[in-house]
């Protein structure tokens, strides 16, 4: 299920409200006679304060799917190529845990992806048995948003062109930074405190930001950049391989290094332009005297 137009209808949620409308069709008489209608509800994600996903939990009715883990993921791989466990390298089950998020769905077009543009061969025997599976070695180089036909990217990029301008802007700027990044390396690029931005530029990015990480998007971690100055600012990672491939494909190169230009050089600035001015402040509490009263001082002193 989905929701259309959150942004329009606010509060209301057309899918939930017709989940909650056939649900009361599916409840159990006053006499105790149940009806004889199943209602099944699968959505991504439950509103738990929808009636009908109230009365599932109270009733143990209510089944969260999460996603394959890497063993399962192995395993789904292996059967749906055919073939042994341990004959899928490696790398490929590393890199088709990453890009399906554990998605069945995903990983089954993943492989049949990797298959039709012969990143991945499965060679046979005249009787079908498995002689070798060779994969290549650089499938993190693959350009996975030219697989548009496919549901993982159509729904991501439906996802990123859903995003309000200023959210899409971060979350596209968030893809060019390969470890974390802070607020101030996004700020470096739209609403730089050298160029003259105001607290308030600060709050609306800030808020962008708040709201990836709501819709688990981009996630906050603990450390920062590895640089002094940001110790203590909190810090933010793209680990979505599917969205970083897929926003990453929308910006240009050009962009890419604009980016991180701006963003090494506030970080060099910050680092280093607060101790200099620091120094110029102190010097400037110190009187000035101007070099012509100098020798009429030194003659007022004898």
């Amino acid at each position: 299920g989905t929701s259309i137009f959150p942004k329009t209808l606010e509060r209301f949620n057309c899918f939930w409200n017709v989940v909650s409308t056939l649900a009361a069709v599916a409840t159990p008489a006053i006499g105790g006679n149940k009806k004889p209608i199943v209602l099944v509800v699968l959505s991504k994600e439950a509103d738990r304060n929808s009636p009908a996903v109230m009365a599932a939990i109270d009733r143990g009715h209510f089944v969260q799917l999460p996603n394959l883990s890497t063993d399962v993921c192995l395993e789904y791989a292996a059967v749906y190529l055919q073939v042994p466990r341990h004959a899928v390298p490696q790398p490929l089950l590393e890199f088709v845990s990453r890009v399906s998020l554990g998605n069945p769905l995903y990983v089954r077009e993943t492989i049949d992806q990797l298959v039709k543009n012969d990143h991945i061969r499965v060679w046979r025997d005249q009787q079908g048995q498995l002689k070798n599976l060779d994969c290549e070695d650089d499938l993190e180089d693959i350009n996975i948003a030219s697989w548009a036909q496919t549901a993982m990217v159509g729904t991501t990029a439906c996802l990123l062109e859903s995003l309000d301008p200023l959210e899409s802007a971060v979350l596209k700027m968030s893809t060019v930074f390969q470890g974390s990044f802070t607020l101030p390396d996004l700020a470096s690029s739209s609403c730089s405190r050298w160029a003259g931005a105001t607290h308030f530029d600060y709050l609306r990015l800030f808020r962008a930001v708040q709201e990836l990480v709501d819709r688990r998007i981009i996630q906050a971690v603990q450390t920062g950049s590895g640089q002094p100055c940001t110790a203590q600012l909190q810090a933010y990672e793209m680990r979505n391989m599917l969205i970083r491939k897929v926003g990453g494909a929308m910006v240009l190169e050009a962009q890419k290094k604009r980016v991180k230009r701006q963003a090494l050089i506030d970080r060099a600035l910050l680092r280093d332009l607060p101790a200099r001015m620091e120094q110029l402040r102190v010097r400037r509490l110190e009187p000035h005297i101007p070099w012509y009263y100098e020798s009429v001082l030194a003659k007022a002193s004898y």
